[in-house]
């Protein structure tokens, strides 16, 4: 006579391999929370500065620049050969994360490709951003919408959402 059903050391083996499953994904979670928290805790100050270096340097390599539909694009040269790619385009977009709750992304395609090739989160919880381009005189002017030669500089703007005012900024190049 045959029993049906499932055994003591079946029922332990399936127990520990769920509780090995579970702190495997613990694991990760943790790693995520962590990695997230740090980011909220960097300073405003610092992340403010590395901001501007970044836009700073793509600003004095682009040759064309335009805003469409919210994204801010910039047309590196084929001569400054970042990364070796060539030619290439930045756009600087947001990105939803949550409710009202959105990303400052950098993304770089390289030689008019659809796909990005590189991604960086340069700003959590933002509420909106802005883009003015400044002319030599220091007054704002619109971005074309098609792309058009790069600014001597522009000024961002970047709501945070737990902050009434705007973090605003001037880049100048040339």
């Amino acid at each position: 006579m045959t029993r049906r059903g499932t055994t003591l050391l079946e029922i332990v083996v399936a127990l520990s391999l769920a509780a090995m499953l579970l702190v495997a994904l613990s694991g990760v979670l943790a790693g995520l929370v962590k990695q997230r928290r740090q980011a909220e805790i960097v300073d405003s100050r610092e992340w403010v500065h590395s901001l501007d270096r970044i836009f700073w340097n793509d600003l004095a390599q682009a040759r064309s620049v335009a805003l469409l539909d919210g994204i801010l694009w910039m047309k590196a040269p084929s001569s400054s050969k970042v990364n070796g790619l060539g030619d290439e385009s930045i756009a600087y977009r947001l990105d939803a994360t949550g409710k009202e709750q959105f990303a400052l992304v950098r993304a770089v395609f390289p030689n008019n490709s659809a796909q990005a090739s590189q991604q960086k989160t340069l700003v959590w919880n933002v509420a909106r951003a802005s883009f003015e381009r400044i002319d030599d005189s220091g007054r704002d002017q619109p971005f074309p919408t098609s792309p058009g030669p790069a600014p001597r500089g522009f000024r961002y703007r970047i709501w945070l959402n737990e902050a009434a005012s705007p973090i605003t900024r001037q880049i100048t190049v040339r």
